[in-house]
């Protein structure tokens, strides 16, 4: 399913040049604000590495903005830029597609009882640390 998502993000976002997980980070930093990497980490259910990597990634392209935390200098405090919103808002709809064409196989009701099963399953796992692999 993961794969299959991948692919029809990837079609319904062709030419942004933004993976699922990218848009992912994004997402949960325009809703949390600027926030320290680890509860973006934590938000979108990546690892510490990974996680720095897509912010690195992001900040290349000038999508998020990191800077050191003024109260702890081990930490990085990371924004979403005028850009990065900018492509959130211009994408929208096409990551919505995205969504809305994984789930389309099954009906409206299934498609309910898929999100109430996926959720019990996130929520038995909270605290889990994912590796990226």
């Amino acid at each position: 399913m993961h794969q299959i998502h991948m692919a029809l993000f990837s079609h319904e976002c062709a030419g942004e040049g933004i993976t699922p997980v990218q848009y992912s980070v994004l997402t949960a930093l325009y809703h949390m604000g600027p926030s320290e990497q680890i509860a973006v980490s934590r938000a979108v259910g990546l690892d510490r590495t990974s996680t720095a990597d897509v912010m690195r990634r992001l900040e290349q392209r000038k999508l998020v903005r990191r800077r050191v935390s003024a109260t702890d200098r081990r930490s990085k405090i990371t924004s979403l830029t005028d850009v990065g919103q900018t492509l959130l808002t211009r994408i929208e709809a096409s990551a919505a597609r995205a969504h809305a064409r994984t789930i389309a196989p099954l009906t409206p009701q299934e498609q309910d009882q898929l999100m109430t099963h996926m959720k019990k399953i996130i929520a038995a796992y909270e605290g889990l640390e994912r590796k990226s692999g």
